[in-house]
């Protein structure tokens, strides 16, 4: 599963707000526009394995990884294993995590790398250090302003359909 700093990346990632000022105001650009975002799409790839996930703001997401399903409403989880739904409560809400990505805001630093072509699109990319681990993401901004792809070692995300119609519900 995703580790909280880096769920907390792919939460900050989506924005609705043309940037391109200057690093650091772009990426915090991009994080506080967050919280606007109805829905949205990602794809990840860990060390070759994918998995993808839908977001519902504020507090629903379904992930597919390896065959295997996991919804979670407010602090609701709900776990499909070889087909067969179980339910369990607790763990951190979706309120509670969105909430710990905005603290990021200045615990970072951001170098602008330029323009760069990433799957036949033009891309804004930056250099994102988290002060606090001093982990290293690429970031990749569109001509809106908004992350779409996010690279950090063997981690590659990749956002899309930001604020598509989406449904999430209890599956039992």
């Amino acid at each position: 599963m995703i580790n909280r700093t880096l769920l907390a990346l792919v939460l900050a990632a989506a924005s609705t707000t043309t940037a391109f000022a200057d690093a650091h105001s772009d990426i915090v650009n991009a994080m506080v526009n967050f919280k606007q975002l109805k829905s949205y799409h990602m794809e990840m790839t860990v060390g070759g394995r994918q998995s993808s996930a839908d977001f519902l703001s504020p507090n629903r997401i379904h992930t597919f990884a390896a065959g295997n399903e996991v919804i979670q409403i407010d602090t609701t989880t709900y776990m499909r294993l070889n087909g067969t739904w179980k339910k369990y409560p607790g763990g951190p809400s979706v309120a509670d995590t969105m909430a710990f990505a905005s603290s990021h805001n200045g615990g970072f630093t951001a170098t602008d790398l330029g323009m760069r072509t990433v799957g036949g699109t033009s891309l804004h990319a930056y250099s994102v250090k988290t002060l606090k681990t001093g982990n290293i993401t690429t970031v990749f901004l569109d001509g809106s302003g908004r992350i779409v792809r996010m690279d950090t070692g063997k981690v590659v995300m990749i956002l899309s359909k930001f604020n598509a119609p989406l449904t999430i519900n209890a599956p039992m």
